[in-house]
């Protein structure tokens, strides 16, 4: 008996996942070779920032893939490319912040919470800790990751199929 043939829903999902799951790798990897390149010594610190890396390149390729679609509809060629390649790069740096907050108020234990302003002081807290990530990125991701990154998303995010 032959199997059913896999719907374009889920062919389309899975070229999406596939895509982000090799962003993730690829983040990694540069990471890995920046961490490499500045002879930095492997702890705690430097595996966190491969971790934050891979998310933020998985999620960063991941909504990039639901989103091409819709931007193929209305632009094509290097405009199509250059938003690929933006959005690309908040989606990256949103990802690696998300992550980076979740580490710094959840693993590290730095949470202060006032008891009199839970929602206040963790929405400010969490605010805080993020800018605190944009201003320190720079150093891991400039002059040659990020933009790396960004020319390959403009590069590898599929095509969309016209419809025939």
């Amino acid at each position: 008996m032959k199997p059913a043939p896999a719907s374009p829903a889920f062919r389309k999902g899975g070229r999406i996942l596939t895509i982000a799951m090799a962003f993730a790798v690829l983040s990694a990897a540069l990471m890995a070779m920046r961490i490499h390149f500045y002879a930095e010594f492997w702890i705690d610190r430097t595996y966190w920032l491969l971790a934050l890396a891979a998310f933020g390149g998985f999620i960063g390729a991941g909504l990039v893939g639901l989103l091409y679609p819709a931007l193929a509809r209305r632009l094509t060629g290097l405009k199509l490319r250059s938003i690929t390649a933006f959005s690309f790069c908040c989606f990256f740096m949103l990802g690696m912040g998300l992550l980076f907050v979740v580490y710094v108020r959840l693993i590290a234990g730095t949470a202060e919470i006032h008891p009199d302003f839970f929602w206040r002081s963790l929405i400010s807290g969490t605010a805080q800790v993020f800018a605190a990530f944009l201003i320190s990125s720079p150093t891991y991701l400039l002059p040659w990751m990020l933009p790396i990154l960004a020319l390959t998303a403009a590069f590898l995010i599929p095509q969309v199929e016209k419809p025939r």
